[in-house]
């Protein structure tokens, strides 16, 4: 668990939704609109550097690919996650309303 408040402890689960060009790197699963093509996706913008640490936590098989607006159950179970990460997300979908309140 977390060392305290706000505090991204090593065993926490972390999802980043919508993180696709520029991920969490310390999430251990993704959910995004998009499968990345390649590493240089996955691997964030080299630009300005990795977000949340140089080790990616998350790999292919934790990269979901999936609208994130569609209102079908996500593929992950509740309370799954100790931290939820979404970044540069809600301005760019149709229906940031349903999305947050996931």
């Amino acid at each position: 668990m977390s060392e305290g408040p706000g505090t991204i402890g090593p065993d926490d689960l972390v999802l980043d939704v919508g993180g696709w060009a520029r991920c969490f790197n310390r999430a251990n699963h993704v959910t995004t609109s998009s499968r990345s093509s390649g590493t240089a996706a996955l691997s964030g913008d080299a630009r300005s550097g990795p977000q949340g640490g140089p080790v990616e936590h998350f790999t292919a098989e934790t990269w979901v690919a999936r609208d994130i607006c569609d209102h079908t159950p996500w593929p992950y179970a509740d309370k799954a996650f100790d931290f939820c990460v979404c970044s540069h997300t809600l301005e760019d979908i149709r229906d940031p309303l349903w999305s947050a309140a996931r």
